[in-house]
């Protein structure tokens, strides 16, 4: 399985849960831009839609098991 360190969800869960921002200002400004549209329930990291909808968001072995 993938490390966090190379999730690409790792740096928005970060920050969404706990208020953790990269020491970067334009990389900070980024990240609380993006992550308007982004919740973590239940640990798990979720993206509203433009109609309301709630995805689960994936990497690695869960979207090698989505895809199969």
């Amino acid at each position: 399985m993938e490390t966090q360190a190379q999730d690409w969800r790792h740096e928005f869960i970060d920050y969404l849960a706990d208020d953790k921002l990269p020491p970067d200002k334009w990389a900070a400004h980024r990240l609380k831009r993006c992550s308007a549209h982004y919740v973590v329930m239940e640990e798990e990291h979720h993206r509203w839609t433009a109609k309301k909808v709630l995805l689960k968001c994936i990497s690695g072995d869960e979207t090698r098991l989505v895809m199969a």
